[in-house]
C-alpha cells in the first residue's frame, strides 16, 4: 500500500503545505514549520497534521521516505504518551524536542 492511502483522503490534499493547529504552542509551531522547511528545501514531500486512516495523527508525515516516516514534536509529553502515539502510526517515528 502506497504511504498516502494510510492516510484519511481530506488530508491527502495538503502536500507541502504547513497547517498550523491553535491547540499547540507556539514554539511547537515554529518547530514544524523549521522541519518542513528543511524537508522542502531538500526535495522531500510531506503532510502535517496528517490523520490516518487506522486512527491518530501525527504533526509531519514524510511522503519521500520508501516507507515514510511520521515525526512528532514534542515538549512536556510523557513517555507514555509518546509510546501509545507510536504504536498507532503506521510508519517509523522520529521525535524531535521543542
Amino acid at each position: 500500500m502506497r504511504i498516502r492511502e494510510q492516510v484519511v483522503p481530506a488530508d491527502r490534499r495538503w502536500m507541502n503545505c504547513v497547517r498550523f493547529s491553535a491547540a499547540n504552542s507556539k514554539e511547537h509551531e515554529i518547530k514544524k514549520a523549521e522541519i518542513c522547511f528543511e524537508l522542502t528545501k531538500n526535495n522531500n514531500y510531506f503532510i502535517t497534521e496528517a490523520r490516518f486512516i487506522n486512527g491518530g495523527r501525527c504533526d509531519i508525515l514524510s511522503l519521500t521516505e520508501e516507507n515514510g516516516i511520521c515525526y512528532e514534536i514534542v515538549h512536556s509529553e510523557s513517555e507514555k504518551s509518546i509510546l501509545k502515539k507510536q504504536s498507532r502510526y503506521p510508519f517509523p517515528l522520529v521525535i524531535i524536542k521543542a
